[in-house]
């Protein structure tokens, strides 16, 4: 987090404040900050307002095009707030607080702000995750793996029928042969025809 405030006694009691919570790093003024931000990883930014080489909500605007996923909350004495809620509305300020803040609201703000700056950069990382699959979907190779696929089951399953079919027919023989070998067994050991007996009466009948 970016501690930013020309007041060393803020600066000071800010540190002992947030340097078990966070990383914090320091500037005394726009200039410094603004090297700060173009160096460093930066996820949040406190801001004690004004600044003493320009106006701390035109630093904001200008470090919000910088890096706008950074979350600045904004400690402020100024009486007239429409130049706020202008910042506030065009999404560079995150909060806003009145000089002087108690400290647990002032660590509240910062916990927040970092948070609020984690769950952003995860539901980013979702919709650009989201964003390839949809691309993925409509992409040539995923329908050529999909034609791929169909047409491996298909073959699978006609592989699986065709087996089920022969297989079929095997008993069938088998049975038909088993059958066969049975007749032949009673034929041979007890004598008896049993084509020879039927068959006679048949055309007997027929006669």
């Amino acid at each position: 987090m970016l501690l930013t405030t020309a007041d060393p006694v803020l600066l000071s009691n800010w540190r002992a404040l947030l340097s078990g919570r966070c990383t914090c790093l320091s500037a005394a003024s726009a200039a410094q900050a603004h090297q700060i931000l173009q160096k460093e990883p930066v996820k949040a930014m406190l801001l004690a307002d004004p600044l003493p080489d320009g106006n701390g909500i035109e630093f904001i605007r200008t470090a919000h095009r910088l890096k706008p996923e950074i979350k600045t909350v904004l400690l402020t004495e100024q009486t007239d707030i429409n130049l706020i809620i202008t910042a506030f509305n065009e999404g560079c300020i995150f909060r806003c607080l009145q000089l002087p803040a108690a400290p647990e609201t002032l660590a509240k703000a910062a916990k927040d702000a970092l948070r609020r700056y984690e769950m952003d950069r995860v539901q980013q990382k979702l919709a650009d995750h989201a964003k390839e699959i949809d691309q993925y979907l409509h992409s040539v190779p995923y329908w050529l793996h999909r034609l791929e696929t169909i047409l491996s089951q298909s073959a699978r399953s006609l592989t699986l029928g065709t087996g089920l079919i022969l297989g079929s027919s095997l008993l069938i023989l088998l049975f038909g042969a088993g059958v066969l070998l049975l007749l032949y067994f009673l034929k041979s050991i007890l004598g008896f025809d049993f084509f020879d007996t039927h068959l006679s009466d048949f055309f007997s009948g027929a006669g």
